[in-house]
């Protein structure tokens, strides 16, 4: 007999993004708009949300096209070497990107050749907990 076990994966890496300045409605934006993403980087501490020292940046484009959501490509810059790129879908949330997934295809350094998911909490800044 066999014994079932529950595994927790847990993600490889979390990081909170600096508040955006958006200051216009998504909702309202006519398909082709281009967002420019652009966070300061900050590790996680123990709880959901707490911000530590600050660990890279964030680059990259949201286009919003007339079904309501974004094409999303970013990419997460730690240091000199060190990038993951992401791609993906996100709802578009007021005047934000929405929390989704999007796919990790890639990077270089110590990311060099990752793929996995990254999940995306927006409460405006953002969650970005990577599982590579």
């Amino acid at each position: 007999m066999a014994m079932e076990m529950e595994m927790e994966i847990r993600p490889a890496l979390t990081v909170i993004g600096d508040e955006e300045l958006l200051t216009f409605d998504l909702t309202k934006a006519p398909p082709g708009t281009v967002v420019a993403i652009d966070q300061v980087l900050f590790e996680e501490l123990r709880e959901p949300w707490e911000r530590g020292e600050r660990v890279g940046q964030a680059h990259g484009t949201a286009v919003v096209t007339h079904t309501g959501v974004a094409v999303c490509n970013i990419t997460f810059v730690f240091g000199d070497e060190d990038t993951i790129v992401a791609h993906g879908v996100l709802p578009i949330a007021g005047s934000t990107v929405g929390s989704g997934r999007l796919a990790v295809g890639g990077g270089t350094g110590r990311f060099n050749r990752a793929t996995g998911r990254l999940d995306v909490e927006a409460r405006n800044p953002k969650r970005w907990s990577f599982y590579i």
